[in-house]
């Protein structure tokens, strides 16, 4: 609907995408954001008269002091990046001094060296000789205010921030629809990227972790893996060297960050990210984690803390430190228990009924979620956890089906249609694989998923598939 006004507004974006006075250069930033949007809006035949001249202005801007209109120059990189494919390909050599730079630099000022004598002479002596000089409350209240009025004490540059979390976005674009013409500089930007680890700012945390899968995804088209099989032992040969070499850089990062970190959204993400390459690459991941052959225990661990509320990114840590339990009032943010179920519902696809271990483990921990006082959300995710892992290690959980089976059927009827869904489904894996216990229980598992084949809701229809 957008293509008729293209060329008038493009015309609008184009005069002040030609502007370089620096009051002018947030309002170009601002233009080169829209016209990447109009172009993904419109798709590439519609907007392929205006490529080359858009792309050799957001070329020519990079090298300007403006944080802000970089920050935006590389989102347009990474929307022509979708736009193009692999195509973009001859835009990255150039591109890539930038990216690279954005991702190194500093964005924390530091003390000058007049303002370090200040300090210390306002700290005086130590008359304890233990290192111990701390400012009276006084002084600390005078070094606040004189900060607050633009003193040149230590300072966070936002502008060189926004533009880090950029570059980060715009390299995983890049590697996410290059694919493997993005492989031959995955080693120059790895260093780089991994310096960013354990920076303190949670978007520039949340995005290396999404683009570390998307350097996977790329390395990988590069150098295409064995196919591998469910269940399957992990076995480092059936990957590629670069590949092999990349999860021994980014696979530890990943991992500690889905512990660890204290964002829910980048915990999300490290988990989005890890459950995409496992999916990718199989069981051949594990093999060659730098903890193997335990490599499974620390994801296990991190689903755990979350799942029982005491995960560092969960506000819930400090009760539960003080002796509560799992809080069935608790407002569960949504893009973490996504990102969770879909990570324990992706290492039983590769595992098989080596997942058993740690479904035993789960169990406990996800039984709480199906108590009649947590919401329907929250019975889905439970649900549909134990129902993809029942599913994998087949027999091997068959004694599980008195404890779960209740609870399915329950599911099967919730007024939630994800939560039909979910409940549905493990009936039916309870039936294919609980061997004699199912059969003893056929006539109520039946009789469950009679109701919903009979049902006339609307949003049955992928209920009844199931």
């Amino acid at each position: 609907a957008f293509a008729d006004y293209f060329d008038p507004v493009y015309a609008l974006m184009r005069h002040l995408l030609g502007q370089t006075a620096s009051e002018m250069l947030p309002l170009r930033a601002r233009a080169m954001e829209c016209v990447g949007l109009m172009c993904l809006a419109v798709g590439r035949d519609r907007c392929s008269h205006v490529l080359q001249e858009v792309v050799h202005v957001a070329m020519a801007g990079l090298p300007l002091d403006a944080p802000e209109l970089r920050e935006y120059t590389f989102g347009f990189f990474g929307q022509v990046a979708e736009l193009l494919g692999e195509e973009a390909a001859p835009l990255v050599p150039p591109l890539l001094p930038f990216l690279v730079k954005a991702v190194e630099q500093e964005e924390v000022t530091e003390f000058s060296e007049h303002e370090q004598a200040r300090i210390l002479a306002k700290l005086g002596p130590d008359p304890d000789g233990d290192g111990d000089e701390l400012l009276d409350d006084d002084d600390d209240d005078e070094e606040d205010e004189e900060g607050e009025e633009g003193g040149d004490g230590p300072g966070i540059h936002t502008a060189m921030l926004d533009e880090k979390a950029a570059a980060i976005h715009c390299l995983g674009a890049c590697a996410a629809y290059g694919g493997a013409s993005f492989a031959p500089h995955i080693e120059a930007v790895m260093g780089p990227l991994l310096g960013c680890a354990d920076h303190f700012h949670e978007d520039v945390r949340g995005a290396l972790a999404r683009t570390l899968s998307h350097l996977v995804k790329a390395c990988a088209a590069a150098e295409p893996p064995q196919p591998w099989v469910k269940g399957e032992a992990p076995a480092s040969s059936k990957l590629g060297k670069a590949t092999r070499w990349l999860l021994q850089r980014s696979w530890r990062t990943l991992v500690s960050t889905f512990k660890d970190d204290d964002d829910k959204d980048t915990v999300a993400a490290a988990a989005e990210s890890i459950s995409e390459i496992v999916l990718l690459l199989g069981p051949s991941v594990l093999a060659n984690a730098p903890w193997h052959p335990a490599s499974t225990d620390p994801l296990v661990n991190g689903a755990l803390a979350l799942l029982e509320q005491r995960h560092s990114c969960q506000e819930a840590a400090q009760d539960l430190s003080e002796g509560g339990g799992v809080d069935e009032e608790e407002d569960h943010d949504e893009a973490v228990w996504e990102a969770v179920s879909e990570l324990l519902t992706t290492l039983p696809k590769a595992l098989g009924e080596r997942w058993t271990p740690h479904l035993e483990r789960l169990l406990p921990a996800l039984l709480p979620y199906l108590r009649e006082a947590h919401p329907l959300s929250d019975h889905a995710l439970a649900i549909g956890i134990l129902a993809e892992g029942l599913n994998h290690v087949e027999a091997s959980g068959r004694h599980h089906l008195p404890t779960i089976l209740p609870h399915a059927a329950r599911c099967a009827s919730a007024p939630d249609p994800t939560c039909r869904q979910n409940g549905v489904f493990c009936l039916g894996v309870l039936g294919a694989h609980g061997g004699e216990a199912a059969l003893a229980q056929m006539q109520p598992i039946l009789s469950a998923l009679q109701q919903r084949l009979s049902a006339q809701e609307e949003d049955e229809a992928v209920v009844r598939d199931n």
